[in-house]
């Protein structure tokens, strides 16, 4: 059953075919200058290398356009008075309509509810705005159909890593040079650098772990050479006292200071005589290993007939002692020499009378007469026994200064070698933050003058130091334009707390004060201006 359509019934379905009407050709016209844009900005992005492909997540901005059109919509419906004119005029009701929004029309409501009945509304236009929304719908889907540049990978800016793998590149330069590695480790380790390097460039992930492997790697090494380096050194000196006492030798231990002297690359530096000397160790050690015999103890006459002269024995025991100091002394003084390692080593030299003791307590025939070419660790000797000559712990330092050493030192046997480069100071500092302080006062003490002072003593005064913000009161106190500025300023305290009206200062035609009104309950007075004292 149909309900009798009334006047605000017919007001209200007006309005809501109005509102519909508005909202959806907004949201057409929306859509469609939305859509145009955003296809005309993924195709300059694209040009300009910035790819945008269509998602999903864009049907958002549908739920936005919708919104905008029915906040539209509600701002530009028309009122209810001309929503009433509207349906009075369609209904030809003479104006019954828009006087039944203001007042009972009496025996006319019969007559009113027929021509409402009969009325008919007008159709909201659909066709218009669906065409609208469907040309923007188009034209996004059609960007899902034009392909996609290929994308350029862009290597990360991993800053720290970079700058950690040159660190890592200057060490192993540095230990190179320092013989604390072997040059072909070092190429190995550079190539692995170098890698990481590529795989920066190209984008690839690289993470921190492999920086810390490739570090480790260098420090193994390094561990590996100074180990083999303080063998030698210790077989070196073994092979020297058992040489100065006329003892018999140990094929092993020759065996061993031959393999450590070619894996150290040590031959290079030694002089064709020797080089040739630890071949032949080298050889016989070789042959004693493919006869599978037992190696027996060498003395004077089994090195003669294996062509070994005992003096050129020593001076390649002394020879590569030396060196292994040296490249111990090295790893020493850049503290990468392990606690065990040393204090090993240093058992070693003390047992073979290089360290510590008496001087002359030592089977060999530097020990006599003062230290050995290297030493680890400071020794332990007795404060009350010989005098020393310089060390710490190393005998009483009171020893006098002859001068009848010789000045001129023997320097054929020595080889140059190449410090280790040192980190240049940085000259391009950065500003992280700029901070305001205020200086703090101190009060001084006061402090006796004259005879009484003590030495160094202050101002026999009293005084401050004077910080910027006291600058004001002493322009105040100790200048012309301070008096005058004083002066002033009590003058306008005594103006402010004054009881009564305010004066109020109008200017003529000069631009002088020309009348002076004052605000007074019963009106304006106008008052002549009073001189000024």
């Amino acid at each position: 059953m149909r309900h009798p359509t009334t006047t605000t019934t017919a007001i209200t379905r007006l309005r809501r075919r109005v509102r519909t009407g508005i909202a959806l050709a907004t949201t057409s016209r929306l859509a469609l200058v939305t859509a145009v844009l955003a296809v005309a900005a993924v195709g300059v992005a694209r040009v300009f290398g910035f790819v945008f492909a269509p998602s999903p997540s864009w049907a958002i901005g549908l739920l936005v356009l919708a919104l905008a059109g029915g906040w539209h919509a509600r701002r530009r419906t028309p009122l209810d008075s001309s929503l009433a004119a509207h349906v009075d005029r369609r209904a030809s009701a003479a104006g019954l309509v828009m006087l039944a929004t203001e007042r009972d029309v009496g025996p006319w409501r019969e007559a009113l509810r027929s021509r409402l009945d009969a009325l008919e509304l007008p159709a909201v236009e659909v066709a218009r705005p669906l065409a609208r929304i469907g040309a923007a719908t188009a034209l996004v889907a059609g960007l899902a159909f034009v392909p996609l540049p290929p994308a350029t990978r862009t290597a990360p800016r991993q800053i720290a890593i970079q700058a950690a793998l040159e660190k890592a590149r200057e060490e192993i330069r540095s230990s190179v040079e320092a013989d604390q590695l072997r040059p072909e480790e070092a190429v190995a380790l550079a190539k692995r650098a170098s890698d990481l390097e590529e795989r920066l460039v190209r984008g690839d992930p690289v993470v921190w772990a492999d920086v810390d492997s490739l570090n480790e790697a260098r420090r193994q090494q390094e561990a590996a050479e100074r180990g083999d380096a303080a063998r030698m050194t210790a077989s070196a000196a073994s092979i020297a006292a058992d040489l100065a006492a006329g003892e018999s030798l140990d094929a092993n231990e020759l065996a061993e200071i031959a393999r450590l002297a070619a894996s150290l690359g040590l031959q290079p530096e030694l002089s064709p005589e020797l080089q040739s000397l630890l071949e032949a160790l080298a050889r016989h050690a070789e042959s004693s290993r493919e006869s599978g015999r037992t190696q027996s103890p060498l003395d004077m006459q089994a090195l003669k007939d294996l062509g070994i002269d005992p003096a050129d024995l020593a001076r390649l025991a002394e020879a590569l002692r030396a060196m292994g100091g040296t490249r111990l002394r090295h790893a020493a003084r850049d503290g990468d020499l392990a606690p065990p390692e040393l204090d090993e080593l240093r058992k070693l030299l003390e047992r073979e009378g290089r360290l510590g003791g008496e001087p002359g307590a030592g089977d060999l025939p530097s020990a006599q007469g003062g230290d050995g070419p290297f030493d680890p660790t400071p020794g332990e000797g007795d404060p009350n026994g010989r005098p020393g000559r310089g060390g710490i712990s190393r005998g009483r330092g009171d020893a006098a200064l002859d001068g009848t050493n010789d000045t001129e030192l023997d320097t054929s046997t020595l080889r140059p070698e190449r410090l280790t480069p040192g980190q240049p100071i940085p000259d391009k500092w950065e500003e992280l933050r700029v901070l305001r302080a205020e200086p703090t006062p101190g009060a001084r003490p006061i402090e006796p003058g004259g005879g009484t002072a003590g030495d160094g003593a202050g101002r026999a005064t009293f005084h401050r130091d004077v910080a910027p913000r006291h600058r004001d009161a002493v322009q105040r106190f100790f200048t012309d334009s301070g008096r005058g500025r004083n002066r002033r300023l009590r003058r306008r305290r005594w103006r402010d707390n004054t009881v009564g009206p305010r004066p109020l200062f109008l200017l003529g035609p000069s631009g002088l004060p020309d009348r002076r009104v004052t605000r007074r309950s019963s009106g304006l007075r106008a008052q002549e201006p009073q001189k000024r004292r």
